[in-house]
Parts: C-alpha cells; structure tokens; sequence
C-alpha cells in the first residue's frame, strides 16, 4: 500500500506510439518510440510472451508513468 502524497508523485502522461521492433535477442521485450508531444522516449515493454505484437501498439496512444527511476 501506498499513501496518497506517494501517488502524487507519480507523473503519468499519455504519448502516441510512433514506432515499434521487437528488441533483437529478447523474446519478451518490444521497443517503443513515444511521442509525449514536447519529448520523444524509447520505451520497453516485456508484453510479448502475453501475445502482443509491435503491431498492436503502433499509433496508438497510451498511458505511461514517465518518472520511474531505471538503470
């Protein structure tokens, strides 16, 4: 469980997907370019063992959490 004041930081944004691959050497991963209409961001999703294809997210807008910390 989170509180709220932990909610309020989390920054979400919905961006158009204008580019989609599969990551090469992964069979999980597929590479997004994002469009948040200010930025572009290249995004992974690990959707692929679920039966997701590039295909179902190309132009298509999302929501995403666009402040998680990566390393």
């Amino acid at each position: 469980m989170i509180t709220i004041y932990d909610f309020a930081k989390v920054e979400m944004r919905v961006g158009l997907v204008t580019g989609t691959i599969n990551k090469e050497g992964s069979e999980k991963l597929i590479k997004l370019t994002v469009n948040f209409g200010d930025d572009t961001r290249t995004i992974f999703t690990g959707v692929r063992l679920f039966g997701y294809t590039p295909e179902d997210f190309l132009n298509k807008k999302f929501l995403f959490v666009t402040n998680l910390e990566y390393k």
